[in-house]
């Protein structure tokens, strides 16, 4: 079993890991992306916030995947996680993205970051994006 200062070493190596190859949060495209169900996309980015980015919510989850309806624990269950990030999406400011990584990853949890990139800035979007396109809240979709 990892220890607690394993689990915080290795975030902090892949946050040195991160910021090297310029990672940033999954931004799903609207409430049906497929990446919003398992297996889940999120890259791994440790305890490294990209430029442009603000975490705003870190959600614990269960990540064995033996019961998607009861983790038995103070993690979300899949099911739970999954309805969890749908809400998030919801929840986001108007004018901001919305996305998710990985912060820490033990054997049976995970710390899931949550994350807004403010899109009426001036800051530079990740590529695909663009003011009022696709994930921006307020644009072609509207998460239910």
């Amino acid at each position: 079993m990892m220890s607690l200062e394993q689990i915080r070493a290795a975030s902090q190596e892949e946050a040195e890991r991160a910021a090297e190859e310029e990672r940033t949060p999954y931004v799903p495209w609207d409430d049906k992306d497929p990446g919003l169900t398992p297996p889940f996309p999120f890259p791994m980015l440790g305890y490294y916030i990209p430029p442009g980015w603000e975490l705003v919510d870190t959600l614990f989850v269960d990540s064995t995947g033996l019961d998607p309806d009861d983790a038995g624990g103070p993690a979300l269950s899949l099911n739970a996680f999954a309805g969890k990030l749908r809400e998030c999406m919801k929840d986001c400011p108007k004018g901001h993205s919305v996305g998710f990584a990985l912060r820490e990853a033990g054997e049976f949890q995970v710390k899931v970051g949550v994350y807004h990139l403010n899109l009426h800035v001036g800051k530079s979007l990740p590529d695909g994006l663009a003011d009022g396109a696709g994930p921006a809240n307020g644009g072609p979709f509207m998460p239910v």
